[in-house]
């Protein structure tokens, strides 16, 4: 007999007695990843890093949203003639009735109430159909004045389109007419056109 030592068998933990060997592997797997989860939440103090989108966002500024520039350059804020807030209600008779719709394009001409307003070379417009089951949509986007001439661009539907219209202001009623304007194939110049805008707040 030599002075070999000969060691018995070994100790299984008592978790493992008992479990077949798939079993105990997928056991001890998991205590493993448990382990290694818990090593990796420990170790890190650094925020996860901020995720950015490729769709630009309205700026801001002391007097609110500043649209996005998609053309430059964008007008300097400075009053217009026609600055203030607008509204006006489509009926069903105008409108041909209800067409319930929830991903359709903007600017179709479709029965409830609208407002826009007009700031500074920045106009936003928001429109509330009368049909529950219909969404609304709302737009931004600049535009410039020249004599009887009202010009809109970088309408985020229309980033690279420029409307002209001529324009009418009187008796608190802003009128526009149709001069040239392809933004989604002339759905926003049937939109605007379509009936005056009412001021319920001028300048």
């Amino acid at each position: 007999m030599t002075g070999r030592s000969v060691s018995g068998p070994r100790r299984v933990p008592r978790s493992l007695r008992g479990l077949q060997p798939p079993q105990a592997l997928r056991w001890i797997a998991t205590l493993i990843a448990a382990a290694l989860l818990c090593v990796s939440c420990q170790g890190s103090d650094r925020s996860p890093p901020s995720v950015t989108t490729s769709r630009p966002t309205p700026q801001r500024s002391s007097q609110g949203p500043e649209p996005y520039p998609y053309t430059k350059p964008v007008p300097p804020r400075a009053p217009t003639a026609i600055d203030g807030t607008y509204r006006r209600t489509l009926s069903v008779r105008l409108t041909g009735g209800f067409v319930p719709c929830r991903r359709c394009a903007p600017y179709r001409l479709e029965a409830g109430r609208s407002t826009l307003v007009l700031d500074e070379g920045r106009f936003v417009l928001e429109h509330k159909p009368a049909a529950p089951e219909s969404a609304g949509f709302s737009a931004t986007g600049h535009f410039t004045i020249a004599e009887r001439e009202v010009a809109l661009f970088n309408d985020p539907s229309c980033t690279h389109v420029k409307g002209v219209y001529g324009w009418t202001l009187g008796g608190g009623e802003l009128t526009f007419a149709s001069h040239h304007d392809p933004c989604f194939v002339g759905l926003r110049m049937e939109y605007l056109t379509a009936r005056s805008w009412t001021s319920i707040s001028h300048g």
